[in-house]
């Protein structure tokens, strides 16, 4: 298929969705590639080192003659009817060549699993709980369960996994990818926290976060709720009868964590402090917008947003 004239040359961008459907409608055609998927080194180490390729898709523009050099299931091709590329996760449609090409040999699911590990990885589209113990091939069955996924067709930009560590989110994700060939950065991988800061970089503008907002740590954010404090009420910390900002910042954590008010959270949790509902109320929205101002998140807001 044709492409036009400033296409006719590779052009590799990292750039949100929105500014590669803007260059990309002077095109006829769009071929969205994973760089780390490339049979061309060169570009396999410019995917590599480009620093932005944890917070954006990297998204390779090609020419047909330059694409034939990727496996089908590798190369997905776009032609650009009208339709936008919404999102940064990559909306791949569910008809990609990973059902006929998936780039690995045919799993037998039906040997290589017991039958309540089979049950679980062949379940339908309709949300499935899954209850096992220690030793029971938890991680296994997830692992299959994403070759299942892959073979039926599904790309994995479309596939998430979420775990509560680092060490067990690495594990995860290398038998995965162990399994399938298919590399881990494919996929939406990572702990609640990492996918929630991730997501939130991407699309955190209109909550007021800019893409490279900083993350606190708990002693940051209670240095900046002391802050807050200390500008609302200067004499509230100073009296010994009053909680300090660690457990003022807990308190605020836990309505936050549970979706309950302020009010409901100190009455059920901290009813001796109840005089002071009016001013967590204060301090809580005070140190939100605080936040935003100088442009930085606590744990909870990479969940909670």
């Amino acid at each position: 298929m044709p492409i036009r004239g400033q296409f006719l040359s590779p052009i590799l961008l990292s750039l949100p969705s929105h500014a590669v459907a803007r260059h990309a409608a002077k095109a006829d055609v769009l071929f969205v590639v994973n760089p780390f998927l490339s049979p061309f080194p060169l570009i396999r180490a410019l995917g590599r080192f480009l620093p932005l390729c944890s917070l954006w898709p990297l998204w390779l523009i090609l020419p047909p003659q330059f694409a034939e050099g990727f496996q089908p299931s590798r190369t997905f091709c776009f032609p650009l009817d009208g339709r936008s590329l919404r999102s940064p996760m990559m909306e791949f449609e569910r008809r990609s060549d990973f059902s006929q090409d998936p780039g690995y040999p045919p799993i037998d699911f039906r040997s290589n699993l017991n039958d309540e590990q089979f049950a679980a990885v062949t379940a339908g589209d309709q949300p499935a709980l899954v209850l096992a113990g220690a030793g029971t091939g938890k991680t296994r069955t997830l692992t299959y369960r994403v070759a299942y996924l892959l073979e039926r067709g599904v790309h994995p930009g479309n596939i998430l996994l979420l775990t509560f560590t680092n060490k067990a989110a690495r594990e995860m994700l290398s038998r995965v990818e162990d399994l399938t060939g298919v590399p881990r950065r494919a996929f939406w991988g990572g702990t609640f926290h990492s996918i929630g800061q991730r997501m939130l970089r991407m699309h955190g503008e209109p909550l007021g976060f800019d893409p490279n907002y900083t993350i606190m740590d708990r002693s940051d954010a209670e240095s900046l709720l002391t802050d807050v404090i200390k500008e609302l009420d200067p004499q509230f910390l100073k009296d010994k009868n009053n909680p300090k900002a660690k457990v003022i910042s807990n308190l605020i954590s836990l309505a936050r964590n549970t979706c309950q008010s302020l009010d409901d959270v100190v009455m059920d949790f901290y009813p001796y402090f109840r005089e002071h509902i009016t001013e967590f109320a204060q301090f809580s929205k005070t140190y939100t917008v605080r936040k935003k101002q100088q442009q930085v998140a606590d744990f909870d807001d990479l969940l909670v947003y």
